[in-house]
């Protein structure tokens, strides 16, 4: 099916008709009636005859001869281009929404994303298609259902055909219910049964459907009808109806309902529950009251709320088939169902998708997967395509397996895994891929058992309490303390921070500076009145100062741990690590070896310290010398290249200055600079790859994971020729102004002080010809492309206002700059 068409098509419908002077749902409704007028129509349909007088002709003309036409006969289309003709009001919930909880008509706009026909069929084949292999045997059931997989649990017994009920409780446009209804006439043409008469009973005795949206509804209604009318061309006329609810109710609870009240729908029990439901984790209102009341260790998300009341809907011994996101089978927050479906159910099979395979219209990393409501001690079958390009790269790797599987083959991305395999992990995360070497490790000592794992302080108000350290005056800040007793003597107001930060490794990201003055007494007033209080927002007070390893709360691709010497106080985002030889565990956590175990843990990109706590740890005494060598000597180079940027609160001047102590032209310093930076990088590079070697030999990963590490992987900011000349005229700057002296380390003064741009031009000319020899200024201005003047007075500014992350120490005044004058 040609989706992009479609959803062109949608995207011309909806802009035409938000031109009219109606509300938005009388503008969807109307739209729906004209898709389903035009294709009855188009299909010769007669008694089909919905208002849809709103919608502008031009519409109904492109819809007759751009889409309906070829392959866009089949029903499905409508449903498609309704989803995309929606797919604004979407992104508009999603945009106003925000971080905050959603309920309410916003439920509806936010979680609307219909699911691929591939998915359909293999949900479908492997719930609905157990009744079939049951009835015809699994040859005759494979020769008719391509998605069809042996997975070797204990079929149902034969039953009759019309006793045999498939309900989707979030059914949409009613795609996987269209696709249900070719699996029973498949049936049914097996049993002999007249064609026209086993349209008839799909409809009115074997297919279900709900809804909380009305125009989905009619669209699954119709596209049912339609299905219908392919055997029998009266039944619009008949007022045979299909057995789909709209489930309204204020607080949108809909198939949610657990007491089966809203309507006889949701009081009955089905053969197959099969759905992609809704994927909201930020639910508010009534819906939240209600799941919180009936359902509160699943209702941490709608589609684990929905999977708890589908095994309900399930009969024993029946079918769950879903599409929802995969971390259900790895969040702590999920545990409860991972729990009832490993320990009461039995999962047949389950596919995990690849990351960003699915539809841009669905954020997440999804999994298909289909569970007998019956517990059977059998293996089930997990199949992981990883490397499959897209959706259609999915689709072929799935149909490979599948015939794999069922002709007994051999497949390298297909897993047999029992569920007490799934003990060993903590909270019995579903890592069905981990071979058993790995596994074991986990029933092993932990970090946790060795080392204190803290989060630290939150101040309940960033704004006022966390400053950039440039941002205030450089003596109010208290460097090197180590505690709260020692900070407090001082006097001083601030103190260095850890807060987390972009990804970095081995030390860096001291960004930060907390107000803490008198062992925080204006910090502890102020969190004295939130919610929590005092003593759970600055937690952890024991820990602060204290050296420790911090990292990233978040992490993607990669996990930025770094050595925090004594003298910091850190934060949740810069949770931390306490204990003796850290050198040692600083160097495992940096690994690829490490960062293999935390996704096991959890493959999200937020790490919490329960993760860190329970990684697997293996003190090996024979390698620990030479690893606290290598983080050492890490840390060091990490630790000059971050101090070489004055956006270092260690930065004493400027690297060529240093360099060069008038001995050398700028050219000569610049390239003894750049070729000392590079030599550090591949020093770094060389004692990370050494130490991924060890520590993937200490925990025996070896062709279980790449160790190799890439130039991209090392954090660290090799200078080119004009990085460096612009940070010297950013040296320049701050020694023109006070802020700097060059014979004197780091910051001298914070005192405000005005300096023309003619003044600075001529203030640097003297600086460089007394800090470097002969024609270095004229090489500056080369690599700058442009006179010294030039530069301060057009672009300086603009540089240093991107530098200093938009909370500049200079700005402009006059004909020049102003440094801030943070005394006052």
């Amino acid at each position: 099916m040609n989706t992009k068409q479609l959803k062109k098509f949608a995207d011309f419908a909806r802009e035409q008709m938000n031109c009219l002077s109606c509300t938005k749902e009388q503008m969807k409704t109307a739209f729906v009636s004209g898709l389903m007028n035009s294709y009855a129509k188009y299909r010769g349909i007669e008694g089909v005859n919905f208002d849809d007088s709103l919608v502008p002709e031009n519409i109904l003309s492109k819809l007759s001869s751009d889409i309906l036409s070829g392959e866009f006969v089949r029903v499905e289309a409508v449903g498609w281009i309704y989803q995309y003709f929606v797919d604004a009001d979407r992104a508009e919930a999603v945009d106003v929404i925000g971080g905050a909880d959603i309920d309410g008509s916003l439920i509806t706009a936010a979680t609307q994303v219909f699911t691929p026909g591939w998915i359909v069929e293999y949900l479908t084949d492997n719930s609905l298609g157990k009744y079939f292999a049951a009835m015809f045997g699994e040859d005759i059931c494979r020769e008719n259902l391509h998605g069809y997989i042996s997975t070797g649990e204990t079929l149902p017994e034969p039953a009759e055909i019309g006793d045999i009920s498939f309900f989707d409780p979030c059914c949409g446009s009613g795609n996987i219910l269209v696709y249900a209804f070719d699996v029973y006439m498949k049936m049914y043409t097996l049993l002999g049964l007249e064609a026209s008469e086993a349209a008839r009973r799909i409809l009115t005795e074997n297919i279900f459907g709900a809804d909380i949206d009305a125009n989905a509804v009619s669209l699954a209604s119709f596209a049912l009808m339609m299905k219908v009318a392919e055997y029998d061309s009266s039944i619009f006329a008949s007022g045979i109806r299909p057995n789909i609810y709209l489930l309204f109710d204020e607080d949108k609870i809909g198939s949610l309902d657990f007491s089966g009240s809203s309507a006889c729908i949701t009081a009955g029990r089905y053969s197959v529950v099969c759905t992609n439901p809704p994927y909201l984790g930020r639910i508010g209102g009534g819906l939240k009251s209600y799941l919180n009341s009936v359902a509160k260790p699943y209702s941490k998300d709608l589609f684990t709320a929905f999977m708890y009341r589908g095994l309900m809907y399930c009969e024993d011994g029946g079918y769950m088939a879903f599409l929802t996101p995969n971390v259900w089978m790895y969040l702590s927050s999920h545990k409860a169902i991972r729990e009832l479906i490993l320990d009461e159910k039995c999962l047949c099979s389950l596919i995990q998708l690849e990351k960003g395979s699915f539809f841009s219209e669905a954020s997440v990393d999804l999994c298909a997967f289909v569970v007998k409501n019956k517990y059977e001690s059998l293996a089930g079958i997990y199949i992981r395509p990883e490397g499959a390009v897209g959706m259609a790269g999915q689709q072929k790797a799935v149909n490979k397996a599948a015939g794999a599987i069922n002709n007994g083959e051999e497949c390298s991305y297909v897993y047999k895994v029992k569920p007490d395999s799934f003990d060993a992990f903590p909270d019995r995360v579903m890592a069905f891929y981990v071979p058993d070497r790995v596994s074991r490790l986990f029933n092993g000592i932990k970090i946790g058992d060795v080392y204190t794992v803290k989060q630290g302080m939150t101040t309940g108000n960033n704004n006022r309490f966390v400053k950039y350290w440039y941002e205030v005056p450089y003596d109010s800040i208290g460097f090197d303390m180590g505690s709260t007793e020692e900070a407090k003597k001082s006097c001083k107001k601030w103190f260095p921070y850890n807060k987390g930060g972009k990804y970095r490794k081995w030390y860096g990201n001291n960004d930060y500076v907390v107000m803490y003055e008198n062992d925080g007494a204006e910090m502890k007033e102020y969190t004295s009145n939130l919610p929590q209080g005092t003593w759970v927002r600055l937690k952890s007070r024991d820990y602060y100062f204290k050296e420790a390893v911090t990292w990233s709360f978040i992490s993607s691709s990669h996990f930025g741990v770094r050595y925090s010497p004594e003298g910091s106080i850190f934060d949740v985002a810069g949770s931390s690590l306490f204990g003796s030889e850290l050198k040692y565990v600083l160097g495992f956590l940096s690994t690829k070896t490490a960062f293999y175990l935390l996704q096991l843990i959890n493959p999200t990109m937020n790490y919490q310290i329960r993760d860190i706590k329970l990684l697997p740890f293996i003190a090996d005494e024979m390698a620990k010398a030479e690893v606290e060598t290598l983080v050492d000597r890490c840390i060091e180079i990490s630790r000059r290249e971050w101090d070489s940027s004055e956006l270092s609160y260690g930065f004493t001047r400027d690297p060529l200055v240093e360099i060069s102590r008038g001995s050398m032209n700028a050219e000569e310093a610049m390239e003894k600079h750049i070729f000392s930076a590079k030599k550090d990088f591949y020093e770094l590079k060389s004692c990370e790859s050494r130490i991924n070697s060890i520590f993937a030999g200490i925990y025996s990963v070896e062709g279980i994971i790449d160790t190799d590490i890439c130039d991209s992987d090392i954090t660290f900011r090799l200078p080119d020729e004009k990085s460096c000349a612009e940070n010297l005229m950013s040296y320049i700057a701050g020694c023109a102004c006070g802020r700097y002296c060059a014979e004197l380390d780091g910051v001298v003064s914070t005192a405000g002080r005005y300096i023309s741009f003619m003044e600075l031009a001529e203030y640097a000319d003297r600086f460089i010809k007394k800090n470097f020899s002969h024609e270095s200024a004229e090489y500056i201005s080369f690599v700058l492309e442009t006179d010294i003047y030039t530069y301060y007075r057009k672009k300086f500014l603009k540089k240093h206002f991107a530098m200093y992350r938009k909370r500049p120490i200079y700005t402009p005044k006059d004909d020049g700059i102003a440094y801030f004058d943070f005394n006052t």
